[in-house]
């Protein structure tokens, strides 16, 4: 599902992509922890993990491979708000703010949502 605009429960200004996942590895200072990126757009995301999340406001570098056989980036990022884990998934979620990225690195969180969306407008299209 991609969702567009701010309505009623989502505040947020820019679309993005749902479901998307991509595995990830978050660096908090010394400490790396894995998880997977979802909900992504091209000013943040959603990360699961199953380790300790990150203090609201702590800054990070997620590191994420967006295609298979593709070098990973490292986008700067901070935390924005964290949910402790749920007895339902035993994971935990924050979401992040993307802070600084390069024109390049906007570009290819950019790349990534058109492919998505253009793959997903592929599927629907067999689907009828």
């Amino acid at each position: 599902m991609v969702r567009s605009g701010p309505d009623a429960k989502d505040q947020r200004k820019t679309r993005r992509i749902e479901p998307y996942l991509a595995p990830c590895h978050v660096r908090l200072g010394r400490r790396r922890i894995s998880g997977y990126v979802t909900n992504l757009s091209p000013r943040g995301a959603r990360v699961y993990t199953d380790e300790k999340p990150p203090r609201v406001g702590q800054a990070m570098v997620v590191e994420i491979r967006f295609r298979a056989r593709a070098a990973s980036y490292r986008l700067p990022a901070e935390a924005r708000w964290v949910r402790t884990a749920s007895d339902v998934t035993g994971l935990h979620s924050f979401g992040i703010s993307f802070k600084g990225l390069k024109p390049e690195e906007r570009r290819t969180v950019e790349s990534v949502l058109v492919e998505f969306r253009e793959r997903a407008e592929q599927l629907l299209e067999v689907g009828r």
